[in-house]
């Protein structure tokens, strides 16, 4: 009898333990988690051509880069500008590198015929690194305004 109350005491003992592991597991990971902000990355994605910069130079990079690929041989022919505009693009660059539009703002009559055009351009970029937090590999969306004017 004495060796079943042993026994008793000694399983109690060690269920305790692992209650107040899993209770400490539990409180580090939400206390971890109250640490990282979600609204900041480590590293944003960047363009192959970007590579060598670090830091803020890096993303100045992909900002000049982005905003090239944007407008490069962009087709407006079928939108009609009669002035110019500004052309706010929310843009997503996926944790595989793939660009998308995610938002087009604008107060421009054709917004749907430029969301169209503004989508097809980003179809036809290169691939990126993309953005990183604590080394995985995450979305990241940014917003870029754009200027278009009427053809002269």
């Amino acid at each position: 009898m004495k060796k079943i109350g042993l026994l008793i005491c000694i399983i109690c003992a060690f269920n305790c333990k692992e209650t107040n592991s899993s209770e400490e597991v539990n409180r580090l990971v939400k206390s971890e988690l109250q640490q990282i902000s979600f609204n900041e990355i480590d590293e944003h994605p960047y363009f192959p051509k970007c590579n060598d910069f670090n830091g803020q130079a890096n993303f100045n990079c992909f900002y000049k880069e982005l905003k090239k690929h944007l407008l490069l041989n962009l087709d407006l022919t079928g939108v009609s500008i009669a002035e110019a505009d500004e052309v706010k693009l929310k843009i997503k660059v996926n944790h595989q590198g793939k660009t998308s539009l995610v938002e087009l703002q604008t107060n421009h009559p054709d917004s749907i015929q430029l969301h169209s055009v503004f989508s097809a351009q980003l179809e036809k970029f290169p691939k990126l690194f993309p953005a990183q937090k604590r080394g995985v590999l995450v979305n990241a969306v940014y917003q870029i305004p754009i200027l278009i004017n009427p053809k002269k």
